[in-house]
């Protein structure tokens, strides 16, 4: 018997999961909405900006800042999307509605699912100022990290520095905008390529992936394992025990292709 993403991520008990990174993160928000809402109702929406989930197949989508019309949407699907336009001119783009909003409905659902920061279609970011913004009364924290970017310049596919100088080739100058100082010396030491440990410096550090995480339960997803060679992914497999070994669940997963490595 295949198992469900919920169950190989071990999320049986999680109610309320904001989901920050790069590389899959809508997609694995999606995934776990369409499965939750099988068994569970199950509200998906963002607190920050997420374009209209238009893909999200039997979705009730409610658009306006009203208990009612969320309690309305759950009586005809057990999944449902909630965000506000933000405007009319770009009405397939959403954002959050007010924190105290979201914190006056979250008895409504039996689940939600969250996306609490942006990535700009990136493979791998770190939070900028601000970033992320839970879901109030969050219990599940998951940081999502594409593969794709992994031997590739930081300073291409990496979201969250600042810098506003045109780089040229191994130019590593953009590093001062990394707040990070262990992804710092670790992509100054690999002429700013992305590799297996500076992954592994953003998935674990305060100031990375991990960012307002205190008592919540903590997951990493490495997602895109699908386009790596075996000796990267045997790589990134010594990377994943690593985190597994600083208290969090760590996935390897392609979710294209629906499989756990």
């Amino acid at each position: 018997m295949t198992l469900s993403i919920t169950h190989q991520m071990h999320l049986q008990n999680s109610r309320i999961i904001t989901f920050v990174g790069a590389g899959g993160k809508t997609t694995l928000m999606y995934a776990l909405g369409k499965e939750m809402a099988q068994t569970k109702k199950t509200l998906v929406t963002t607190t920050t900006h997420i374009m209209e989930p238009r893909d999200l197949t039997g979705a009730s989508l409610v658009t306006k800042e009203s208990r009612e019309q969320i309690l309305s949407a759950f009586g005809t699907s057990s999944l449902v999307a909630l965000g506000r336009p933000v405007s009319a001119a770009v009405p397939a783009k959403w954002s959050s509605f007010s924190r105290a909003f979201l914190d006056s409905i979250r008895d409504i659902p039996e689940r939600i699912l969250c996306e609490g920061d942006g990535s700009r279609r990136l493979p791998v970011k770190i939070p900028r100022a601000g970033e992320p913004v839970l879901f109030p009364g969050t219990d599940t924290v998951i940081g999502v990290i594409g593969l794709s970017c992994l031997g590739h310049p930081a300073k291409n596919c990496l979201f969250g520095w600042n810098s506003d100088t045109e780089l040229t080739s191994g130019d590593t100058s953009f590093l001062s905008g990394i707040t990070i100082p262990s992804l710092q010396e670790i992509l100054q030491q690999n002429g700013g390529l992305l590799t297996p440990e500076a992954l592994t410096s953003i998935a674990l550090s305060r100031h990375g992936l991990r960012k307002y995480v205190t008592t919540q339960e903590y997951h990493v997803v490495f997602n895109q394992a699908d386009c790596l060679s075996k000796d990267q992914l045997e790589d990134i497999r010594a990377a994943a025990q690593k985190i597994r070994d600083n208290g969090a669940y760590c996935h390897i997963v392609s979710l294209k292709k629906r499989m756990f490595y």
